[in-house]
């Protein structure tokens, strides 16, 4: 009875050594896993304040601009017609602007 406790003993040992291992490659993929969420967060965090300022920018120059058309050189000068600043893009336009991207992203 004595060899058949020890091989239990040892099956047991082993299958404890084999979960503590499968254990802390787990929680290191979960570490590695949290790394890439911060970096990416943090990522996501500054293009959001980049994107911010870009539209606070885009909206001063729409006004600088809106003032030197209103104003123009020549103040005898009959005001020229407004013409769009930014074409404006149609959802077939944006759809191939973005499979553009996707595909030069794969590249």
């Amino acid at each position: 009875m004595s060899r058949f406790l020890t091989v239990v003993a040892a099956i047991a040992g082993l299958s404890l050594i084999v979960s503590a291992v499968a254990c802390v490659k787990a929680w290191r993929e979960v570490q590695g896993t949290q790394r890439e969420l911060r970096a990416i967060g943090s990522a996501n965090d500054f293009l959001r304040k980049t994107l911010g300022e870009m539209t606070v920018a885009i909206a001063a120059k729409d006004k600088e601009i809106d003032r030197l058309q209103r104003t123009g050189c020549n103040s005898l000068k009959q005001e020229q017609p407004r013409v769009p600043v930014r074409p404006e893009v149609s959802k077939s336009n944006a759809a191939w602007i973005w499979s553009r991207i996707n595909t030069d992203e794969r590249e």
